[in-house]
């Protein structure tokens, strides 16, 4: 059996990541300096690659997704690109909104080293494995 629960997460960051590069593209182009622009872009990357990750998890069958390190490895990763690209997010709109959010700078390398540390422990696991 494939593993739902991966691909749907897949699935919603991919059509959120999609809808969010349009919108930099076209509506936030306007408004952005450049580099809130490229920073922008940068959190929509990373979410972008997260999804197609986990999409590749979500098609792996429950019992290997489930596996301790592996399972808590993608829980990582996804806590870590959610705190990495939605700071990045709300640090670039935060102008636009009009609402001072420049206490969510420290997130985003919180959200990095989740990232780091969950794909780590997904490495070692198959490395392991193999």
């Amino acid at each position: 059996m494939k593993n739902k629960r991966f691909l749907l997460i897949g699935l919603f960051l991919l059509i959120t990541g999609i809808v969010l590069g349009a919108l930099a593209a076209h509506a936030l182009k306007a408004h952005l300096t450049t580099n809130q622009l490229e920073s922008f872009k940068t959190g929509v990357f990373y979410q972008l690659l997260h999804a197609l990750l986990f999409i590749s998890f979500g098609l792996y069958t429950t019992s290997e997704t489930q596996k301790p390190n592996i399972a808590l490895g993608l829980y990582l990763a996804l806590v870590g690109v959610l705190l990495f690209s939605l700071s990045i997010y709300f640090l670039n709109l935060q102008n636009l909104i009009g609402i001072s959010l420049r206490w969510l700078g420290p997130v985003t390398p919180v959200g990095g080293v989740l990232m780091i540390i969950g794909w780590s422990a997904v490495f070692l696991k198959f490395f392991k494995i193999n």
